[in-house]
């Protein structure tokens, strides 16, 4: 898909992407998906314009899937663009910022008159403002079909469900939020309804009273179902540990394809509230992404110097603390390095 992104392949990365990408994540050669949009283009700076036209296209296309024009990538990006002998590197810069470097060395009359990448200045600056205007989602979409505007009127009309979904008991008379279901798409979603709803299956007695006792809360609950059936929230907004729950909800499940999409999610709402849940779900889960972007964030809140190995994160367990610590250290050497 990266590779796509780069050589402006609209229709691939329409095909490819659209279900299950997570917009969020980090090339290590392109860095962010839309600094491989961006790259490409000043590494074909006189590519034709039919195809530059469908490379402002795709990055239309990609900020309205979720990927942020403003998103840095990490330092383990080692790709390198090429402007008139000067090498800039990915790590570190957005797809924005990447552009407005480019832009400043072909001012500073770098790049002449004459030279073929002169056209560079109006292409960098017509993607710029391609992507400001560009419209972003406010629901992130892991599905985007006719089919699943289907789904998620079925969801809401469970006229024709024939599985019972319950939720963890609520209230003080723990009384549990019934929610309707229909066994072909749980089925085909999760091997481990698939199993649990086979009937005459003597293992599981979901497989004859067809009713599904789960132990998370009405609303991951909710979002769960929502994101089978239609691969979208149900509202606006959801929080942040519902978020969470619902991805650990898709691990014990095996519903692996509603996981990027959660994943990205989860990294955009990271906050000093939350850290300390979004990192201990990143450790338990190996998710090497999200772990990633707690390792940034803590480096951020270090350089603003609003944080201390000394001082304990709230709500953070004895492992998130570890990291935090482990964080710190490196990035106190790194420090020292350019210092030195």
């Amino acid at each position: 898909v990266f590779e796509a992104l780069f050589d402006a392949d609209l229709r691939f990365v329409q095909s490819a992407a659209a279900a299950s990408f997570d917009w969020q994540q980090v090339s290590q050669q392109h860095g962010t998906p839309l600094q491989a949009i961006v790259a490409g283009a000043i590494f074909d700076f006189d590519e034709p314009e039919r195809r530059f036209a469908q490379r402002l296209e795709l990055l239309s296309w990609c900020v309205g899937r979720g990927a942020d024009p403003d998103q840095h990538a990490t330092e383990k990006a080692v790709g390198r663009v090429s402007v008139d002998g000067a090498e800039l590197i990915l790590a570190g810069t957005s797809a924005q910022s990447l552009i407005r470097t480019v832009y400043c060395l072909c001012q500073q009359d770098l790049i002449s008159d004459m030279d073929p990448q002169s056209m560079l200045v109006s292409r960098l600056k017509t993607m710029q403002k391609r992507m400001a205007a560009a419209e972003r989602p406010t629901c992130h979409s892991v599905v985007d079909s006719v089919m699943s505007h289907m789904w998620e009127e079925m969801c809401r009309e469970p006229d024709f469900a024939d599985v019972a979904v319950l939720s963890q008991p609520v209230g003080p008379l723990g009384l549990r939020c019934l929610f309707r279901a229909h066994s072909v798409l749980l089925c085909h979603a999760s091997p481990v309804f698939n199993v649990m709803l086979k009937p005459n299956h003597q293992a599981w007695r979901e497989s004859d009273n067809h009713c599904i006792t789960l132990d998370e809360s009405p609303a991951a609950v909710e979002v769960f179902l929502s994101m089978l059936y239609s691969g979208c929230f149900p509202h606006a907004d959801c929080d942040c540990d519902v978020l969470i729950t619902v991805a650990e909800m898709a691990d014990k499940y095996q519903v692996d394809k509603i996981l990027p999409g959660l994943a990205a999610q989860i990294r955009r709402r990271i906050s000093v509230d939350n850290f300390a849940m979004i990192c201990a779900y990143a450790q338990k889960y190996s998710c090497l992404t999200l772990l990633s972007d707690c390792e940034s964030f803590v480096r951020e809140k270090a350089r603003l110097g609003e944080i201390r190995p000394d001082i304990r994160w709230p709500n953070a367990t004895n492992q998130t603390m570890d990291f935090i610590e482990e964080t710190l250290n490196l990035y106190a050497l790194a420090m020292k390095s350019r210092t030195l």
